[in-house]
Formats: C-alpha cells, sequence, structure tokens
C-alpha cells in the first residue's frame, strides 16, 4: 500500500491515476484511485450528518458505492480518455483533507468538457471521491 500511496501523492497524480486505469481498462486500478468510504460519508452528511457518524451505516454505504461504480463500469464499459488532452488546475483546499481540481478536457474534434473534481487525502494518500451537489 505505501507505494500506491507514493503514486497518490498528490490530487492531480490521484486524477491521473484514475484516468490512467480507465484508458489501460483495469477496474482495479480504477477502485484503488477512488475512496468510497469518505464519499459515503460526504454523502451521508449531506443527507444528515448523524448518519455519517456512524460507521456501520458509513461502511454500508460505501459498499453500495463500490457495487454502483463496478455496475456502471461493466454496463456502460470504461470512459474514453485515450483520445483526451487534459489540464488541470491547482487544487482549491476545501477542508484538511479535501480539494477541488478544475479539470478541463479537450476532445479530437475540438470539442471540450469542463469539471470539477474532488481529492481526499487519508493516511493511503489523496483519493478521487464524488461529492454530493
Amino acid at each position: 500500500m505505501a507505494a500506491l500511496a507514493a503514486v497518490m501523492s498528490t490530487p492531480e497524480a490521484a486524477i491521473k491515476a484514475l484516468e490512467a486505469a480507465y484508458i489501460s481498462k483495469d477496474l482495479d486500478a480504477a477502485l484503488a484511485a477512488k475512496d468510497f468510504q469518505e464519499e459515503a460519508r460526504l454523502m451521508l452528511t449531506n443527507i444528515n450528518p448523524e448518519l455519517s457518524n456512524d460507521p456501520s451505516i458509513v461502511k454500508q454505504t460505501a459498499e453500495v458505492l463500490e457495487l454502483g461504480f463496478k455496475k456502471e463500469i461493466k454496463d456502460k464499459g470504461f470512459p474514453d480518455f485515450k483520445a483526451l488532452k487534459c489540464t488541470l488546475s491547482a487544487p482549491i483546499k476545501l477542508s484538511a483533507t479535501l480539494v477541488r481540481v478544475h479539470e478541463s478536457c479537450l476532445f479530437t474534434d475540438g470539442g471540450t468538457s469542463e469539471q470539477d473534481l474532488y481529492v481526499f487525502k487519508s493516511a493511503n494518500g489523496w483519493r478521487v471521491v464524488n461529492v454530493p451537489g
């Protein structure tokens, strides 16, 4: 796990690791680049802060989120990042452990996409999370 933490030593590295996993169609690497526990905690905090303090509910929610992620990959396939040229902004600190990074991608046909990505720092390094909006 220490080697993976070194790879995930910055928010940008975590995002690039997830995108590399998509390009190589490596589900294990994609899972390793995400933090479903923190994603569950953030989601539960948004719904009902008391729920986010219950380790059992956080664990169950994380398992459901991970299963949903796997199902989406199975049903729709991996997102196609092969031909994209993406740039990342400097991370914007939202808390001691959560940052937002803006990503701009250019498609080969000249189209663009813009999105904000969230990355959480745990003892295992930085990991990508979805944040409820």
